[in-house]
């Protein structure tokens, strides 16, 4: 009895052991299978970087800026008028803060306002 039992045992433990191997081969698989559905995406989007780099290389020409700046700003060249020291500034009369949290009345423009005391612009 002793040798059937241990024989039973046995095999008792193959078919375990198979039973696990057959499971880890099928874990193996699907994380395969995991791995190069993300390196495809991995793929995808080095692809789109690069286009996004071509794209910004693109829009970020000196000539092209030039052209923008020319057409949709009114910039001029500095001159020197418009140089100085910070202490030749006006002082604040009142804290920005505290114009910036102001309530906002109808038809009021705090940002100009306070734009303006900062300039010490009275228009």
């Amino acid at each position: 009895m002793n040798l059937r039992l241990s024989t039973l045992l046995l095999m008792l433990m193959i078919v375990a052991g198979a039973f696990g191997v057959y499971m880890v081969k099928y874990q193996v698989q699907d994380m395969k299978k995991e791995i190069a559905h993300t390196e495809h995406l991995i793929a995808e989007e080095h692809k789109n970087i690069h286009v996004l780099q071509a794209e910004w290389a693109y829009l970020t020409r000196p000539d092209r800026i030039k052209r923008l700046a020319d057409k949709y700003l009114d910039v001029k060249p500095l001159t020197g008028k418009q140089v100085t020291e910070l202490a030749s500034l006006p002082e604040m009369q009142e804290n920005p803060a505290k114009l910036a949290n102001q309530e906002h009345k109808p038809n009021q423009n705090t940002s100009l306002t306070l734009i303006n005391k900062v300039v010490g612009d009275d228009e």
